[in-house]
């Protein structure tokens, strides 16, 4: 950091890898004809040389050779080097111009990326390949004319170049990289060359002012999100070639009203701005910015594809045809003026996550639903439950025995569960479900699957667990707000299944359990009290404590004593034990209707269940049991 000027002598033809690395006194570098080869990282870190002057000797300059030289603001390259590395000026963040030399072919990988300050680069016609994140991160940079010979774009090229207005693709382009325009935020005009085949994923997202786009007949392939979130988009008019069209690709495209499809494209066509198959069948995409209030799907019509009718805040009505069989993955959802669907007797298949609200047609073969809730046929299957639904309070319908995956997937505004008659809650079924705050199993509910409540990170209740024998692998995943875990009758809890409940502080386990897997209870921090109502269970993982309360405690009935502790041993698989007489506590409300039955170590204090929401004001309990050393029964006062 001492020196502050450097002169590499002709006599020199080769500097060193890091030779200079983080000299950051450097405020000078005179490079003299004659060096050949600039190594890896030579000058990386040097901040303060202010100008830089290759000299035409110079043939190679390996990766990151300038890199984070912040200081520089000048630069002159040869057109005498001809290999350069990867990132070789990336970071110099003082650069507002650079002049690319005539003979250069080939920008190399993040060659410019992070230069934060170019505002602009003139690149010779020689050049015919702009490489990943070649120009990445240039947030200044607002004028590029890409040369005639160029033919590849590679990925994130110009990736947040925000200040770009304008982009004109050359006509030997065939294909544009992923994330090549990504984030242009000022782009206000596109045009694609004649060769363009491949807009690849992400290639024009969140270019947010582009206010229409016109593809050129060679355009077959559109990836994933092409063009998501161009909010101020209007029109997209396809070319005679598009085939393909990825997942995504104009979600979130507010403003637009119409895909216009020339009549010889042979994959799609357009009906009233509607994009379809080509031969009717499938609605493709519905534009997000098209004013209609109501909309007749055509008859021919028998799927809706994903993400079909994805966020239309303009329509009120929408008619399903007799015929429509399918509805894949949200292919009508968030469409928040959209309050009734019917679907026709035709409908056999439905994805989980397709509805915001539904009824069906009495004669469906397949479906019914309750009140508007998707069941199957036979009424014993919820399957999804509208996601648009502002009722805070829920009881399953009678017969219903299962919930199926992903039913209530994301439910924002739940708060109260009743599972009357469930048996069983299939994988993901209330996952990341986070206005959720009390769940009441019924005494019926037998299984739950993995990852069921995952997430729901506003549960602190979960009553009703009575019937309750399996718990599956992540069940309850981070339901941070859950104070304790009741669970009389379980046989098997599946690994993590109560990871990150980091507020519970009791474990209840009945004389029925069997076995828990690895990280059942991990990282349950305030975790103190394990009691465990039965003999010890036969196949369990020595971590399934890992990460709780520094004094937690596994409590066995003494009349068990002989089972735990048979040499008067004070652990068990690790974890200290202690014997104790468990009393059966069981608070009521003022009807009598039990709240919560559970079993509390002699000496502790009872955890209090969940109030009925009342209009009456909770004054306490009719006795105490902040310390309890025999059977009670509480029953709930109000004013």
């Amino acid at each position: 950091t001492k020196i502050d000027a450097v002169t590499i002598p002709a006599s020199m033809r080769e500097i060193g890898a890091y030779a200079f690395n983080k000299c950051t006194g450097i405020a000078s570098l005179t490079i003299e004809p004659g060096v050949k080869h600039i190594g890896n990282s030579a000058f990386i870190g040097c901040t303060k040389i202010p100008s830089l002057v290759i000299p035409d000797t110079v043939l190679t300059i390996d990766a990151d050779a300038f890199c984070r030289c912040t200081g520089l603001s000048s630069l002159t390259l040869s057109a005498s080097t001809t290999s350069y590395g990867r990132g070789v000026f990336s970071y110099c963040s003082k650069l507002t111009h650079v002049d690319l030399p005539d003979g250069m072919t080939t920008v190399v990988d993040s060659m410019f990326m992070q230069c934060s300050n170019l505002a602009s680069v003139t690149i010779p016609q020689s050049v015919t390949t702009i490489e990943a994140r070649g120009f990445s991160y240039c947030k200044n940079l607002a004028s590029v004319q890409l040369p005639e010979n160029l033919t590849t774009i590679g990925d994130a090229a110009f990736n947040s170049c925000a200040k770009i207005t304008s982009l004109v693709i050359p006509n030997k382009v065939v294909t544009i990289g992923k994330n090549s325009f990504y984030g242009l935020t000022a782009l206000t005009e596109l045009t694609l060359g004649s060769s363009v085949e491949t807009l690849d994923n992400f290639a024009f997202y969140n270019c947010k002012s582009l206010p229409a786009v016109v593809l050129p007949d060679s355009v077959k392939t559109l990836g994933y999100s092409t063009f998501n979130r161009c909010e101020s988009m209007k029109t997209i008019t396809f070319g005679t070639g598009v085939e393909s069209i990825d997942g995504m690709c104009f979600n979130f495209c507010r403003s637009l009203e119409e895909f216009i499809v020339p009549a010889g494209n042979a994959a799609y066509t357009a009906h009233e701005g509607v994009l379809y198959n080509k031969a009717m069948t499938r609605l493709a995409i519905y534009p997000q910015g098209k004013p209609a209030v109501s909309y007749t799907i055509p008859s021919t019509v028998t799927e809706i594809a994903a993400y079909g009718i994805y966020t239309v805040p303009a329509l009120e009505e929408l008619i399903l045809p007799e015929g429509m069989k399918t509805l894949e993955e949200l292919a009508i959802a968030d469409n928040n003026a959209l309050k009734e669907i019917t679907l026709p007797a035709s409908v056999e298949s439905i994805h989980f996550r397709t509805f915001e609200c539904d009824h069906v047609a009495a004669d469906n073969p397949n479906f019914k639903d309750a009140d508007g809730v998707l069941l199957n046929k036979a009424g014993d299957t919820l399957i999804n439950y509208p996601g648009g639904r502002t009722a805070d309070l829920y009881r399953v319908p009678d017969g219903v025995t299962t919930i199926a995956k992903r039913a209530f997937f994301a439910c924002k505004a739940i708060r109260d569960l009743d599972a009357n008659q469930v048996k069983k809650i299939e994988s993901e079924a209330f996952y990341n479900s986070k206005d959720l705050e009390r769940v009441d199993l019924g005494d019926s509910v037998e299984l739950i699957d993995s990852a069921a409540f995952q997430n729901c990170s506003g549960m602190a209740f979960l009553t009703g667990t009575g019937a309750l024998q399996q718990v599956g692998a992540n069940a309850f995943y981070s339901c941070s707000a859950l104070t304790y875990v009741f669970l009389p009758a379980a046989t098997l809890l599946g690994e993590a299944a109560f990871n990150y409940c980091s507020a519970v502080t009791r474990v209840v386990l009945g004389g029925s359990i069997q076995t828990i897997y690895t990280g059942a209870f991990n990282n349950c921090k305030a975790l103190a009290q394990v009691y465990f109502l039965g003999d010890p269970p036969e196949n369990v993982s020595t971590k399934m404590f890992v990460s709780k309360a520094a004094d937690m405690t596994v409590y066995y009935d003494a009349a068990r004593t002989a089972q735990w502790a048979p040499e008067g041993e004070t652990t068990w698989c690790g974890y200290p034990i202690a014997a104790t007489t468990f009393h059966k506590v069981v608070h009521k409300d003022i009807n009598h209707e039990t709240l919560l039955e559970q079993y509390v170590a002699d000496g502790q204090s009872a955890m209090e269940p969940p109030l009925p929401r009342r209009d009456l004001t909770f004054t306490g309990w009719s006795g105490d049991a902040s310390s309890v050393t025999e059977d009670m029964e509480l029953i709930a006062q109000y004013e």
